[in-house]
């Protein structure tokens, strides 16, 4: 990838809310994401996104890319 992932909607279209209240983090049973902003511009460049919205079935992740499952993992740490 040549940037950060910064998808605001999964691929169905529906929103991924926007959270920036850190003490509902822990609270939510949903999808969420935040933004992270830099510095030097106050541009984001990438958001975080909860457990959730990365394992929702309707994908965050761009065309011909996914989130790496559990066997993604253990290939590479075989690989290593």
């Amino acid at each position: 990838m040549a940037e950060n992932l910064r998808v605001s909607h999964y691929h169905n279209g529906d929103i991924i809310p926007y959270v920036t209240n850190r003490a509902e983090w822990s609270e939510l049973v949903t999808g969420a994401c935040d933004g992270r902003k830099r510095q030097e511009d106050n541009r984001i460049f990438g958001y975080f996104y909860n457990f959730y919205a990365a394992a929702d079935k309707r994908n965050i992740a761009p065309e011909g890319w996914h989130v790496p499952t559990d066997d993604d993992w253990k290939e590479l740490i075989e690989y290593l």
